[in-house]
């Protein structure tokens, strides 16, 4: 119910793309026709390698961030939450496992907790049965 409701610009965003192209990012027409306000056009690659740290710069935050940068922060978040690596790949496109592995190698704070409780939990065991 707010002006700057995510859903509600994307779905106003939805609206005025042009029928006729496939594609969510597609080239701005100069002035807007029938309420269609892109071409039936996609974004080229070189515009749409650009998108983030353009939205970066203009939004004035402090770090620039990429295209690149979003791909790896969904890698990273994705295994942090153990979803299977084949579930992370049909979303980020990566081709094979082991791309994923520079992402997602890093053990997590939570991850590291329960590998702790996990040992201490053997040692206990092991202390008991020695008495």
């Amino acid at each position: 119910g707010i002006d700057r409701c995510p859903i509600r610009s994307f779905v106003k965003l939805i609206r005025r793309l042009n029928p006729h192209c496939p594609r969510l990012f597609q080239q701005p027409r100069t002035s807007p026709k029938d309420g269609v306000y892109f071409n039936n056009i996609a974004v080229g690659h070189n515009g749409l390698g650009l998108f983030m740290q353009t939205i970066s710069k203009i939004s004035g935050i402090s770090t620039i961030y990429t295209n690149h940068s979003c791909r790896a922060t969904t890698v990273s978040v994705l295994d942090a939450a153990q979803i299977p690596s084949r579930h992370i790949m049909s979303v980020t496109g990566h081709k094979a496992e082991s791309s994923l592995k520079t992402y997602s190698g890093r053990t997590d704070e939570k991850t590291k907790k329960i590998m702790s409780e996990k040992i201490s939990e053997k040692i206990r065991e092991k202390n008991l049965c020695n008495l």
